[in-house]
């Protein structure tokens, strides 16, 4: 396994982001699982550009997911 992985740096950087993550975040935070956002949006904020749209990750299982969200979804 390299190296890099075993002492990841994680990037701080200022974006814009909707209220909605903010409560998604709150909402796995309670549960007790961590949610970052990933992908485009990322790519985009680096570029200097405004997300259209945001990726996450999690370290919940999709059944977790289901689960914890389930409640939310009307």
């Amino acid at each position: 396994m390299s190296e890099a992985f075993d002492n990841p740096i994680i990037m701080e950087i200022p974006m814009e982001i909707p209220e909605s993550l903010y409560q998604l975040r709150d909402v796995m935070a309670s549960a007790g699982f961590e949610m970052y956002i990933a992908g485009g949006a990322v790519r985009d904020t680096i570029l200097g550009k405004s997300p259209k749209d945001y990726d996450i990750a999690t370290n919940a299982t999709p059944e977790d997911v289901i689960r914890i969200l389930s409640p939310y979804v009307k």
